[in-house]
Parts: C-alpha cells; sequence; structure tokens
C-alpha cells in the first residue's frame, strides 16, 4: 500500500474516531425557511461563470479550458440544460463524480516526502461549474433567509479573514473602552 494510501486511510479513520458517539448536530430553520428548488441556470449566467473561471482544468475534461471559454456562447445552451436536469432531478452524473488522482506537491518550498504536501484529485470543469451553481444559490438562500450567523466570516461575498479580525478588533477596543479588560487567545499551527 502507498504512503498517500495509507495517509488519507489514516486521516478519515481518525475522523470517524473522533466524530464516534458525538451528538447529532441540533439546528432548526423557521417554516418559512424552505429551499424547495434549484432556480434554473440560464446561459448567460453560465457563460459570465465559465469567463471568470482560471485557465485550469483536469485531464479528464474532453475539451481544454481555452477552447471552452472560447466557444462559451454556443456551449452554454446545452451545459446549462445539462445543468438544470441536473438540478431538477437531484442528479449528480457520474461523470462529474469522478476525479482524477495525480500526486502533484503543492508548493515548490513543501516536503516532497509528506504526504500533506500533495494536492489527492482533481475535479473536471463540468463538475466545478454544477458545484458553483449549487453553492451560489444555496449560498443565496441562507443569506436571504438569514440562516447565516452574523459573525461567519468563510463562504460569504464581502467576508474575508480581514473582516473577522476587524471584527474581533473592534470588540476588544469596544472593551476596553468601556474599562473593561479584554484577553484574546489565538490556537493556530505552524510548518516546521
Amino acid at each position: 500500500m502507498s504512503i498517500l494510501h495509507r495517509f488519507f486511510d489514516a486521516k478519515v479513520a481518525n475522523v470517524r474516531a473522533c466524530t464516534a458517539g458525538a451528538p447529532a448536530l441540533q439546528f432548526s430553520a423557521p417554516v418559512s425557511c424552505e429551499l424547495c428548488v434549484f432556480s434554473p441556470v440560464t446561459p448567460y449566467d453560465l457563460a459570465a461563470i465559465v469567463r471568470a473561471l482560471p485557465v485550469k482544468q483536469c485531464y479528464s475534461d474532453p475539451l481544454p479550458m481555452r477552447l471552452l471559454k472560447a466557444n462559451i456562447d454556443l456551449l452554454a445552451p446545452f451545459l446549462s440544460h445539462l445543468f438544470c436536469w441536473s438540478l431538477q432531478h437531484s442528479v449528480v452524473l457520474s461523470l462529474m463524480k469522478s476525479a482524477y488522482i495525480m500526486p502533484i506537491i503543492k508548493k515548490a518550498d513543501m516536503d516532497s516526502m509528506c504526504p500533506k504536501s500533495y494536492p489527492i484529485s482533481h475535479l473536471s470543469v463540468r463538475s466545478k461549474l454544477l458545484e458553483c451553481l449549487v453553492s451560489e444559490q444555496f449560498v443565496k438562500y441562507l443569506t436571504d433567509s438569514r440562516l447565516l450567523p452574523g459573525w461567519q466570516s468563510a463562504y460569504r461575498r464581502f467576508h474575508s479573514t480581514e473582516t473577522a479580525v476587524l471584527g474581533v478588533y473592534s470588540d476588544i477596543l469596544t472593551a476596553l473602552d468601556s474599562g473593561n479588560l479584554a484577553m484574546l487567545s489565538s490556537l493556530g499551527s505552524r510548518r516546521i
């Protein structure tokens, strides 16, 4: 068994061991907040998303990304029909569930002997497009329904690690201005 295989098997086993017996998450949304169907994907919207994509691609992509971008106006109606069908029927085609596994080191300065230095899989552009479409509609639903915590910065437009840090900084200054004590404890990891 390869080093990468053992590394990722151990990682999955560790997550399962750490979460075994954990209580189920409890969350209830207001009754009026229900996502029943996804909105249809228009060729225009799909073309805009493709134009914004980087020129990266997966080896399993049948069409090079530069050709997809150059011909997106012709292909968008067919792709949008495919994605609309997938969203309407809640089905992801098996072709779009496949990933190309290729151990290429992430950055040149990383340790080539460490399994954590390698990405494990590459999804096709079709898979990434569908993921982007679902994510966009789902985040819009969560935002419109006010189901995201106000302090959440990840996966939200106009929110970043900078806005999170500024929020914490503002809370500290407010506490100090009020004559209270403030303490910040940070947990992080560093590469050695």
